[in-house]
């Protein structure tokens, strides 16, 4: 069964050059399952009560287009048929019938006491589910090689936190974005003010057009995280976000193209 919300974007969620940002879109999909949870059931909290907690493994997200301040978007949620302990979720993004986005998520569900994986067949849902979708995006995607540069780091912060503690994932993407290449011989005499010549962001007349991430391992509140980078061929660029112990806490895909 599928869920709808009917959202206006807001101009707060909007970045330099006036669209809506990866994490903002990832947003819009995210609250509108929640919300097919809150109304449906079972809610998130009271899942939570029973001590158990949806872990995200795997996104692919494809944005067919920019969307802009203003903009009323169709958001449409829906869970897929899982298998065993594995949980599927898809959702699209439309305005006025055009499609801007599709999204495909793999999930799991954990004992928050014992971390045991808990079966889809175990959660009694107040909602059905349909067929899945296939954004034409990579659920899995090679991680960055050897031969990756360190990009800089980021310390999770209270406003990236959640109420299991850690980095919600919908701050990756926007996270990730942060650490692309600078943008080189651009002309920025008819840029907005604050946009320093020789720091231009990459998403610079830019957009993400396509987006996956692997979800390692929970990023807390206070730890630092080194990013990881290597280039690939048509604007594609690999990621890794690296915890003090060596290990990475998530791996991104992300592609870009001109607006």
């Amino acid at each position: 069964m599928k869920w709808t919300d009917h959202i206006t974007v807001r101009p707060s969620e909007t970045d330099i050059d006036g669209i809506a940002s990866a994490s903002s879109v990832l947003r819009y999909l995210q609250d509108a399952a929640s919300n097919q949870h809150y109304y449906m059931g079972p809610s998130l909290d009271a899942l939570r009560a029973e001590g158990r907690a949806y872990v995200l493994s795997r996104l692919a997200m494809r944005l067919y287009a920019p969307v802009r301040a203003y903009d009323e978007l169709e958001v449409e949620t829906w869970a897929c048929p899982g298998k065993g302990v594995v949980f599927y979720r898809c959702g699209s993004i439309t305005r006025g019938g055009e499609k801007v986005a599709e999204l495909s998520t793999v999930w799991a569900m954990l004992n928050t006491a014992t971390r045991a994986f808990i079966r889809q067949s175990e959660v009694e849902y107040g909602f059905g589910t349909d067929e899945p979708i296939d954004p034409g995006v990579p659920l899995r995607f090679p991680a960055p090689d050897s031969g990756a540069e360190s990009v800089g780091a980021r310390t999770v912060r209270y406003s990236d936190g959640d109420e299991n503690g850690h980095m919600n994932n919908t701050v990756y993407p926007d996270m990730f974005c942060d650490f692309l290449p600078e943008a080189a011989e651009l002309s920025l005499s008819d840029s907005a003010l604050g946009i320093h010549s020789e720091h231009c962001p990459h998403l610079f007349r830019r957009r993400v057009s396509e987006i996956s991430v692997a979800y390692m391992c929970e990023a807390r509140i206070g730890e630092r995280l080194d990013i990881m980078r290597c280039e690939c061929e048509d604007n594609t660029y690999l990621f890794a976000a690296v915890g003090s112990d060596g290990k990475p806490r998530a791996n991104a895909r992300i592609v870009t193209a001109a607006l």
